[in-house]
């Protein structure tokens, strides 16, 4: 397993996007906003003069439900390094001597970058993947981009940009256009299956066999040689009911 890295911090991540049919994978961030966001991953280097620390190689960062996966992250932040790291030095440290430290009031959050193989998971099924995501904590905006596919279950929603406002609870796909999309947003929605109330419950329609009208008197002329009596339409025949018997005039 790669050593672990905690970098602790309140990242306040407020109305989950919302959805009809794929719920917000941001949103176990929102509702464990107070939670430490917990920050594994094989190398950290600290670049204390650009304010940034860059986490290397099966990088992996949890906060309450939500978790984010990807090859680099960047934390870009205000104040000093060791408020964050606790380390001072701006030059690659293994990841496994880098010492857990809350961060204190001086240091905050300002960006996170997350690069390479993207992949954000939620304990509601749900999954996004893509290029890369940039998240900005003063803006309160998330964008995800490069090949963006949002599934849940058997819904797929596939674009180029995802951009969500947390403020607003609004969000938004976008495709410049490329060679393989040609500019189009493309979604997948699968209805239920499960049977629970929807129109595949619901009992073939039975059609009611017509009643047939009463068959005629027999009639005293005599047929004429070589003619066919006209059969009885099948359609007419209710098989609920017994044909009536008349009787014969003599």
């Amino acid at each position: 397993m790669a050593p672990a890295v905690a970098l602790f911090g309140l990242i306040a991540l407020t109305n989950p996007l919302p959805a009809q049919t794929l719920s917000n994978s941001f949103g176990g961030l929102s509702e464990s906003s107070d939670a430490p966001i917990d920050i594994e991953s094989d190398m950290l280097t600290v670049y204390d003069a650009q304010k940034y620390a860059t986490f290397k190689g099966n990088v992996k960062a949890v906060q309450g439900t939500t978790t984010l996966r990807a090859a680099e992250l960047d934390v870009h932040y205000v104040g000093g390094a060791e408020k964050i790291t606790g380390q001072k030095a701006a030059e690659p440290v293994p990841a496994a001597n880098q010492p857990d430290k809350p961060a204190g009031p001086e240091a905050q959050i300002s960006k996170i970058e997350a690069r390479g193989s993207v992949v954000i998971t939620s304990d509601d099924d749900q999954t996004t993947t893509s290029d890369w995501a940039l998240y900005d904590v003063p803006a309160q905006l998330v964008t995800v981009g490069g090949n963006v596919v949002l599934s849940q279950g058997q819904n797929v929603l596939k674009g180029e940009r995802l951009i969500i406002n947390l403020k607003t609870g609004e969000s938004r796909f976008e495709n410049p256009g490329n060679a393989t999309t040609g500019g189009r947003i493309r979604a997948l929605f699968m209805p239920k299956q499960d049977g629970g109330g929807d129109d595949g419950d619901a009992e073939p329609v039975r059609i009611k066999p017509k009643k047939s009208a009463p068959a005629p008197a027999a009639s005293n002329e005599e047929p004429v040689p070589g003619e066919q009596k006209p059969e009885a339409e099948d359609a007419a025949v209710d098989e609920a009911e017994p044909w009536p018997i008349v009787p014969e005039f003599r």
